[in-house]
């Protein structure tokens, strides 16, 4: 009885997962969510930033460095520039990983990548990793 106490205690983890693929940013979510983590969803980078400045800091953000309405990247610069936002761990997310994508990701501040088509053992275990 005593143990179950102490498992409810202890906060999930919060990822955001900013993709503006919904079919994508649905798979990443019921995935992480199945393995324990507290999950949003994000399709935007108008949306991150409002999430950033009016809820609790997430323990790392899955960022797809296109989105629809800005770059991902851009977006990942400015909040390794702010620092209120700066701890936050973001793993870059992307399909154009031919174009050097990687090496500006990890640049600005990103610490980790993952090309698409994501393997979802590959994302288990850098979440797990940078969390």
């Amino acid at each position: 009885m005593e143990m179950d106490n102490r498992k409810e205690k202890i906060r999930k983890k919060t990822i955001l997962v900013v993709e503006d693929n919904d079919d994508n940013r649905e798979i990443l979510i019921k995935y992480l969510t199945f393995h324990n983590f507290d999950v949003r969803g994000i399709s935007s980078g108008k949306e991150l930033e409002n999430y950033l400045i009016n809820f609790p800091k997430p323990d790392l953000i899955l960022l797809d460095i296109k989105l629809k309405d800005c770059e991902g990247l851009s977006i990942a610069k400015k909040i390794k520039e702010n620092a209120k936002f700066s701890s936050i761990p973001i793993i870059a997310i992307t399909a154009y990983a031919k174009y050097g994508y990687k090496d500006k990701a990890l640049q600005i501040g990103c610490i980790d990548y993952l090309a698409k088509p994501i393997d979802l053992k590959v994302l288990l275990d850098k979440v797990k990793k940078h969390i």
